[in-house]
Formats: structure tokens, C-alpha cells, sequence
């Protein structure tokens, strides 16, 4: 198929990875030849290591679109990359292996795996409210009333509040506090989903990186 030019800036997150002419077929060639009609709405691209990216296909039909497999003239280590000038690195997806037609729309290209369904889970489960254990009220005691031997009638002394020192309280809740044994089984829960979520987002903002770099 005829080779198609184009001079851009592969740049991934505001850093300069590589520039000059990327030689390559026009993604609109290889759709026309496979055959494409008027349903068709967006492009899906598929990478060696399972990383995928979607574009639109007004996007794609751009003609400085291209599926390179040279830089400069020389081929490129990558074998095939997308190429999508002033795009951010993450859309030139390289190593492809598949592309595909897809009647389902896309407002903007969009790049990812299939881990992004699990961040999004453990997202929704960690913004859940857990329920705070009830607070233990201080303990009041009062001092008991004596009856007296004698006839006379005295006055009866209102009870006297005493209220327990601060060292005490502690001790008292420490003694009646008893978390609820789901309680526990909840917070471990969280705390393990969100170790998984963040090594999730750290894996996958370093897939991305790589596949900007290789």
C-alpha cells in the first residue's frame, strides 16, 4: 500500500519521547480496504500486552492518521504504532496487534484495559460509609442514702454525682468496648481493596508510560 509521512512529536504526559517522520499506511486505507460502512463509529486497537485504545471514527478517517512502522526511515523496534499528532502518548499505541470495527460510540479517543473495570469496583466499594461503633457513655455514680437510727425526720441529701477522672474513663471503655465481629471483617475488607486499588492505578499508569516509551 502506498507510504504516507507525517512529521509529529510523540510526547507522553509533557515529555518529549521521540520526533521526526513517521512513515506508515493512512488508517484510512487499511478501513476502506477492509471494508467499512456507515454504522461504523469508532476504531478499537488492541496491543501485544492486552493495552487498548479507542478512537472515533471522524478521527480516524483524518488523513495524517497513520499505523507507522518506520521513524526517519528506520524501522521501528515497535514493529507498528498509531500515530495521532498532538495526541498525548498513551493514544499512539504501539505493538498492535488487532484492529477493529465497532458500532458503539466514542465522544473523545480513550485508552485503558480491562483492569479499569476493577479500579472502578473497589472505587464504589471504598466510598461506601462504614458505620462508626457507638459511643460508650461515662459511668455516674452516686452515694447510697443512710437511714438514721433516730426519730427525727432529717432532710434526705440529694444523691452526689461523681464523675470519674479522666484515667478511669479510659479504662472503662477499653473494658465495655466490643466491636462487632462484621465490624471487623468490614474494615479489614476496605483496608485490603484499597491496597488492590492503588497497586491497580500504579500498574496501570505504568502500563500507559510503557507503552508511550516502547
Amino acid at each position: 500500500m502506498p507510504k504516507t509521512t507525517v512529521s509529529a512529536d510523540l510526547s507522553c504526559y509533557g515529555n518529549l519521547i521521540s520526533s521526526g517522520a513517521w512513515g506508515g499506511v493512512k488508517l484510512s486505507d487499511l478501513l476502506d480496504q477492509a471494508g467499512i460502512d456507515s454504522s461504523v463509529a469508532t476504531i478499537d486497537f488492541t496491543a501485544q500486552d492486552g493495552y487498548s485504545v479507542s478512537i472515533p471514527i471522524n478521527t480516524a478517517m483524518r488523513t495524517d492518521i497513520i499505523v507507522a512502522y518506520d521513524l526517519d526511515g528506520a524501522p521501528l523496534t515497535e514493529i507498528l504504532r498509531l500515530v495521532v499528532p498532538e495526541a498525548n502518548g498513551n493514544i499512539w499505541i504501539a505493538r498492535i496487534t488487532s484492529i477493529s470495527m465497532s458500532i458503539s460510540p466514542v465522544d473523545q479517543v480513550q485508552s485503558g484495559t480491562s483492569r479499569q473495570s476493577i479500579i472502578n469496583q473497589y472505587q464504589a466499594i471504598i466510598n461506601t460509609t462504614t458505620p462508626a461503633p457507638e459511643q460508650i457513655q461515662p459511668r455516674v455514680v452516686t452515694q447510697p442514702i443512710v437511714p438514721s437510727n433516730e426519730t427525727t425526720i432529717e432532710p434526705v441529701t440529694p444523691p452526689t454525682i461523681v464523675t470519674i477522672p479522666q484515667s478511669e474513663q479510659k479504662i472503662v471503655v477499653k473494658e465495655d468496648l466490643v466491636f462487632p465481629f462484621e465490624f471487623v471483617w468490614v474494615l479489614f475488607g476496605v483496608i485490603v481493596m484499597v491496597v488492590v486499588a492503588g497497586f491497580v492505578v500504579y500498574s496501570r499508569k505504568k502500563t500507559q508510560l510503557l507503552n508511550c516509551k516502547y
